[in-house]
């Protein structure tokens, strides 16, 4: 339950930042790019034994013979939202968006020595078209 209450905090944000006045498709289709790169990010932390980008999960204490099987229903339970965004949101991509981000390097994220933190703040920065 605690992971479920991170994982939809995290989509209610999403939901609630392409929501309002100002917001454009540009937008909201870096908002969309963002998120996908989020969940494979927190997949292979998650893979890692690495929770701590589900606060509300990481504060518990879980024995050692159950963290495993967590591990991999979440595990799981991740791909399917990026299988859905794809699916849903296909037609976001455009042959362009090499001239809107060109700095999308997250493809080659897992090569960088970050911090959690910074491979975070990595994502935040290739995602965004205003850079």
């Amino acid at each position: 339950m605690a992971y479920l209450a991170d994982i939809f905090k995290k989509l209610n944000d999403l939901n609630a930042s392409m929501q309002g006045r100002q917001k454009t498709i540009i937008s909201s289709t870096n908002k969309i790019r963002w998120f996908k790169n989020k969940i494979v990010f927190w997949k292979s932390s998650i893979i890692k034994g690495d929770f701590s980008n589900f606060p509300t999960f990481s504060k518990l204490t879980i024995e050692k013979s159950n963290i495993k099987e967590l591990q991999q229903l979440i595990i799981e339970h991740l791909i399917l939202p990026k299988e859905k965004i794809e699916h849903y949101f296909s037609s976001l991509t455009t042959s362009a968006d090499w001239v809107m981000l060109p700095f999308d390097f997250t493809d080659d994220m897992n090569e960088l020595d970050l911090t959690n933190d910074e491979k975070n703040e990595f994502i935040d920065i290739c995602s965004s078209s205003t850079i």
